[in-house]
Parts: C-alpha cells; structure tokens; sequence
C-alpha cells in the first residue's frame, strides 16, 4: 500500500504487484476512468480517454468509484472557484483554462471533504505540452497547421485519415487559444472524425477479421467535449457525449448527464 500522496501530491491508493480494479482521476479533463490491471512501480504510465498520458505518481489513484467521484467533485469546485476568482479579480485567464496553483481554497468551509488538510494544493497542471516558446510563434503555428493539411491531402484511406486526425486534433486542442485559425480547424477536425466514426469502426472490423491487430480509439469526441464545456457551452458539450455514448463510447452517458445538470444550473442561475 503506497502513501496518502505522491511526492507529486496526487492521491495514490492502490497496491503494488497485486491485480486490482482502479478508479483513475485525471486532471487534464477532469473525469475518472476505471482500469483493471498489475502496477509493478509506480513509473507505469497510463493513457486517458482524452489523450492525456501520465505515470501513476501524477494521476489520482483510488479503490473505488465513490472516492473518486468525491474527490472528482471536490477538484471540480476548487477548479470553479478558481476561475470565478480570476474573472472577479479581472485578472487574465491562463490560455489552457487551467491554472498553476490554487491556494487556501481549504480555509472555506464550503471546500472540505473526507481527505485530509491538503488536498488539492497541489499543481492543477495542463495535460499537454506545447514545447518551447518557439513552437508557439505564429509563424511555426501555421507552418504546423500547413503541415498537417499537406499529409491530409495526401490521405485517401479513411483508418489513416482518422489517424492523421486524431494526431491533428491533439496537436491543436493545445495551441487552439494561441490562434484562432487553429482553434477553428480543432473544432472542424473533430467534427469530420466524428462523422468518419462508423466508417473507422467497420474498417477496423475488417482488418481485424483479416488477421490484422488493430487498435482503434477515438480522441475527437472528448477533447470537443474539454472544448465546448471550457467555453462553457453545456448543452452543446452535452449533444457531443450523446453521440459519443450512443456510438458505443463508454463514460460518456455519464458525462452528458453532468454536463446537462450543469446547464440547467446555470440556465436557473440566470432566471
């Protein structure tokens, strides 16, 4: 049994070397997922339905579903007192909607919860990397973006193409603020692999009953869902995990309730 916390200070509640059903929290997207398997250190690294990738020391581990739903609760509140905080102060958003630290939210009472005293001081950090400073320069965005378009072009078959896409929609959902031509063609990104979908899935289908390994996911419907819900457009994020829950995609019912609630709260809220 590890510690309360990694150095990292993400809760860490599991057992080394023992095959166990896991509850993973992460931060970039801020949604649990379950995971079923052997952790033999705690460098193991593990892959978010939203593309983020971590080693377990710097995910939030836990045992049950109930702890993680709690503690997800809890990160979420300290996430929107955080930004409210910012807008009221007038004080700039960070471009990722996340932010570097978020301090003494455990002085109000309205932020306490089954955890000890600490909980959620820790670094709130972006899922992606976006390189040097360099790399966000105007000139080397649209030369990425050219980039992408020239391999896209070239692209006739639909599994390479949805390939090809995913890759273009991770790259832009982390410079989308940087740029609005980016932003834009995130978005249009993750509508076409959403209607290429179906077509995806039969291919993989086939090549599976070809003998081929095929591994298929799909990262357009959540990193749109990230997108539209940080702009804070519930029921459009909403209709997305629809599609994606009724495509066959799991977790997403779940989402789409939430983000539902969330509307309906925030349409009360202004009556």
């Amino acid at each position: 049994m590890l510690g309360d916390y990694s150095e990292e200070g993400f809760v860490q509640d599991y057992t080394l070397g023992k095959q166990q059903e896991l509850f993973i929290y992460c931060r970039a997207c801020r949604s649990t997922f379950p995971v079923r398997f052997r952790p033999r250190r705690r460098s193991a690294r593990l892959r978010c339905f939203c593309g983020h990738e971590a080693p377990l020391s710097e995910l939030d581990v836990f045992r049950s579903q109930r702890e993680a739903e709690a503690h997800a609760e809890l990160y979420e509140r300290v996430y929107r007192a955080a930004k409210d905080a910012l807008r009221e102060a007038g004080l700039p958003l960070p471009p990722s909607g996340k932010y570097a630290r978020v301090e003494d939210v455990h002085r109000d009472p309205e932020f306490v919860s089954f955890y000890s005293g600490e909980e959620d001081e820790s670094a709130i950090r972006d899922g992606y990397v976006t390189g040097s400073e360099s790399d966000l320069s105007p000139v080397a965005l649209r030369s990425g973006l050219e980039a992408f378009e020239e391999r896209l072009a070239a692209c006739e078959d639909v599994f390479a193409r949805h390939e090809l896409l995913s890759e273009l929609i991770e790259w832009a959902f982390c410079r989308r603020h940087f740029d609005e031509e980016i932003h834009a063609r995130f978005r249009s990104a993750c509508l076409e692999d959403m209607r290429l979908a179906p077509k995806v899935k039969e291919e993989a289908k086939r090549r599976k009953r070809a003998g081929e390994k095929v591994r298929l996911s799909f990262t357009s419907f959540r990193h749109l869902c990230l997108d539209l819900e940080e702009q804070e457009d519930y029921a459009e994020a909403a209709r997305v995990a629809r599609a994606a829950a009724r495509f066959g995609l799991r977790g997403f019912r779940e989402r789409a309730e939430r983000l539902e609630a969330r509307g309906a709260r925030g349409r009360g809220e202004r009556a």
